[in-house]
């Protein structure tokens, strides 16, 4: 063990995040221990491929689910549609699978059970699954690259979660559309 303490502090390091606030860095440099660790930064986020819009937000849930119905119709890839409540993502997936094959469509949140988020998850990465409505928890680690439409039915929690949830869109550099709608 004294060995790897040797080598520990003498391998190079590199570690890349998509997005990361400076304490977040900074408690990442410490839990790797090293202080004079060299962190580079920039705020600027460059994915000219993916194609932001904002539409104001139907005034009732079947409306919303109408256009979400006709901008999924002729989809080819697949897309990510989060919600903020478990309900609104069960209500959403009910009523795609009602206006979808439902074998292409399915849900994933935080409280499922461990198995189930690990099919789902083997489902998406395999491409049986089209449609994934989700809350905030789907989407880390899972890398799918024909994302090509990410909807948010309501405005994020902050700025930082937005960012990581677009652009889990076009992992391959094709155009992608993310839409989030406001009220």
């Amino acid at each position: 063990m004294e060995k790897f303490g040797y080598l520990k502090a003498r391998l190079p390091v590199l570690a890349l995040i998509a997005t990361c606030s400076f304490t977040d860095a900074k408690i990442i440099q410490s839990v790797l221990e090293r202080s004079n660790m060299e962190m580079i930064r920039t705020s600027t986020i460059q994915q000219p491929e993916i194609i932001l819009e904002v539409r104001p937000k139907p005034a009732t849930k079947d409306k919303l689910y109408q256009t979400i119905f006709s901008l999924l119709d002729n989809l080819e890839g697949c897309a990510i549609i989060y919600g903020t409540t478990v309900k609104e993502c069960d209500d959403m997936m009910k009523a795609l699978c009602k206006n979808f094959d439902p074998t292409i469509v399915r849900m994933y949140y935080k409280k499922q059970a461990s198995a189930e988020q690990t099919a789902i998850s083997a489902e998406w990465k395999n491409k049986t699954i089209k449609i994934m409505s989700a809350t905030t928890t789907f989407g880390i680690g899972i890398n799918v690259d024909d994302i090509i439409l990410v909807i948010h039915t309501t405005l994020p929690i902050s700025y930082k979660q937005y960012i990581q949830e677009i652009g889990r869109a076009n992992h391959i550099g094709q155009e992608s559309r993310t839409i989030l709608f406001y009220s």
